[in-house]
C-alpha cells in the first residue's frame, strides 16, 4: 500500500475524526481541517448514495439558495448612506463558510459514527477535550485568571474575559468585563452552549459506567459541568441544562408510563424548589449577578427585553425581503442605525439570522432539518429503551439529547457563529443521523 493510501485509509479517517474532536476547543482551525479530511475519506468509502438520502436534500437545496442569495444581494440596493464600513458582497461569500462546508462534513462523518462503539469512543474524545476548557473556566472564577491569551499567531486563543465582580467599581468603566465565566470563549452564552453540548454526553457516560469504581470519576465531572453552567450566568444555558436533566432522567427511569409521568412531575417540582432556594439564598458559590438576573424576571422586564426589540426588527426586515434576504451584516447596520440601544451584531435567533442574511426558504430548510434529525433521534433512543439494555443504548440518548437541546437554544441566541460550537454541533448531528439509520435498519430487519 502506498504512502498516500495509508495516509487516507479508513483507519486513518477514524483517527482524524477523534483527533478533530479532541482539538476542537484548543486548536479549532486544525480540528476543522481534520474533520474535513475525515469526512472526505468517509464520503468516498460509504456505500450509500448522497442523493437517495432525503435528509441531505434540504441542505443541498439550501446550499444552492445560499449561493444564489449571494449573487442577487447588492449593497447598493439599500439605497441609503453607509454608517459602518461594510462590504456586504464579500461578507456574503465569506459567510457561506458557516454553512456549506458543514453540509459536506455532515454526510462524510456519518461513515465513522455508524455504530454504538464508534459513538462511545467519540464521546470519550469530547469529554477529554473539554478538560482544559472546564479547568480554565474554574480558574477564571476562583483565581481571577483573566485573558486573553494568544499563542502561535492566534492559532490558539483563550479569551477568559474579566469578570465584572472581580474588578473594582472605580475601574469598571475602563474594562470590558462580563457577568459570567467565558473560559476559552468570547461570551458566557457561547460557553454555556458548549457546556450544553457535553452535559448529556457526560450524563450518558455516567450511566454507562455506573459502578463504585468509576462513579468517583464521572459523577464529579458531570457536577462540574453543571456548576460551570451556573457560573456562566446564562439563562439560556440554565434553561438548556434543566431540559437536559428532565429529559435524561425521564428516559432512564424503567417504570410504567404513569409512574414515569408522576416521577417526572415530582422531579420537576423538586428541581424548581432547589432552584428557588439557591436563588434566594446567600450561598456564596452561586454568582450574585445570576441571582439578580433570575429574580428580576417578570412580565414588565420581559416586555422591555432587548431581545424582543431585536426580534421585532428582524421580522420587519424579513417581511421586506423574505426570499433572498438582505446579506450578511445587514441587520447590524439597520438595527444600529440611529439607535440608542447597545450595538447588536446579529438577531439572536438562528431562523431569523439565516433569513436576514440569505432568505427565509434557506432558514426553514436548514433549521427544520436540524430539528427533525435531532427529534427523530431522540424519539428512537426512547423507543430503544423499552426493549434494549439501557447500558448499551445510553450513549445514543446522550448524542440525541445533545443535538436536540442545542437546536432549542439556537432559537434564543445565535451561538452557532463560534466555529468551535459549529464543528461540535455538526459532528453530534452526524451521529444522530447515524442513530436514525441504525434504528431504521434494525426495524427493517425485524420486519423481514
Amino acid at each position: 500500500m502506498s504512502f498516500f493510501n495509508k495516509l487516507f485509509s479508513l483507519k486513518k479517517g477514524y483517527l482524524y475524526l477523534k483527533l478533530s474532536i479532541l482539538l476542537i476547543q484548543v486548536i479549532p482551525t486544525i480540528s476543522a481541517v481534520l474533520a474535513i479530511i475525515s469526512s472526505s475519506i468517509g464520503f468516498f468509502n460509504t456505500k450509500n448514495y448522497y442523493f437517495k438520502d432525503k435528509n441531505n436534500l434540504p441542505f443541498l437545496v439550501a446550499g444552492f439558495l445560499l449561493v444564489f442569495s449571494c449573487l442577487t444581494n447588492n449593497i447598493n440596493d439599500w439605497g441609503i448612506p453607509m454608517k459602518y464600513p461594510l462590504n456586504i458582497g464579500f461578507d456574503n461569500w465569506i459567510g457561506l463558510f458557516n454553512w456549506i462546508p458543514y453540509f459536506y462534513v455532515f454526510w462524510g462523518l456519518q461513515y465513522f459514527l455508524q455504530n454504538e462503539r464508534s459513538r462511545l469512543e467519540a464521546t470519550y474524545c469530547f469529554l477529554i477535550g473539554s478538560l482544559p476548557v472546564l479547568i480554565s473556566g474554574l480558574g477564571q472564577n476562583f483565581f481571577n485568571i483573566n485573558g486573553p491569551y494568544r499563542f502561535f499567531n492566534n492559532l490558539i486563543v483563550i479569551f477568559q474575559r474579566p469578570l465584572c465582580s472581580s474588578i473594582k467599581e472605580s475601574d469598571l468603566i475602563n474594562v470590558d468585563c462580563v457577568s459570567g465565566i467565558t473560559s476559552f470563549y468570547n461570551n458566557p452564552n457561547y460557553y454555556g452552549t458548549y457546556l450544553l453540548i457535553i452535559l448529556p454526553l457526560s450524563l450518558s457516560i455516567l450511566i454507562y459506567h455506573f459502578n463504585k469504581r468509576h462513579l468517583q470519576y464521572f459523577l464529579p465531572f458531570s457536577l462540574i459541568i453543571l456548576y460551570s453552567i451556573f457560573l456562566t450566568n446564562s439563562r439560556n444555558a440554565l434553561l438548556g441544562a434543566f431540559l437536559s436533566l428532565k429529559i435524561f432522567l425521564y428516559n432512564i427511569l424503567k417504570l410504567s408510563f404513569l409512574k414515569r409521568f408522576f416521577s417526572t412531575l415530582a422531579l420537576t417540582l423538586f428541581l424548581l424548589l432547589v432552584f428557588l432556594l439557591i436563588v434566594r439564598s446567600n450561598i456564596e458559590f452561586i454568582p450574585e449577578t445570576l441571582k439578580d438576573k433570575l429574580l428580576s424576571i417578570n412580565l414588565a422586564n420581559i416586555s422591555a427585553s432587548p431581545r424582543l426589540r431585536i426580534w421585532s426588527k428582524s421580522l420587519e426586515m424579513i417581511q421586506a425581503r423574505p426570499i433572498f434576504g438582505w446579506g450578511v451584516n445587514a441587520f447590524k447596520y439597520f438595527y444600529n442605525l440611529n439607535s440608542n440601544y447597545l450595538i447588536q451584531s446579529h438577531s439572536h435567533n438562528i431562523i431569523s439570522e439565516i433569513a436576514l442574511n440569505y432568505g427565509l426558504p434557506s432558514a426553514l430548510l436548514i433549521y427544520i432539518n436540524f430539528l427533525y434529525l435531532s427529534t427523530k433521534s431522540l424519539i428512537n433512543a426512547q423507543i430503544n429503551f423499552k426493549s434494549k439494555d439501557i447500558r448499551k443504548k445510553i450513549i445514543n440518548l446522550g448524542w440525541s439529547l445533545s443535538a436536540f437541546i442545542v437546536c432549542i437554544t439556537f432559537l434564543f441566541d445565535m451561538t452557532y457563529y463560534d466555529y468551535k460550537i459549529a464543528i461540535s454541533f455538526w459532528i453530534i448531528l452526524s451521529g444522530t443521523k447515524s442513530i436514525n439509520d441504525t434504528y431504521k435498519n434494525n426495524l427493517n430487519t425485524n420486519n423481514n
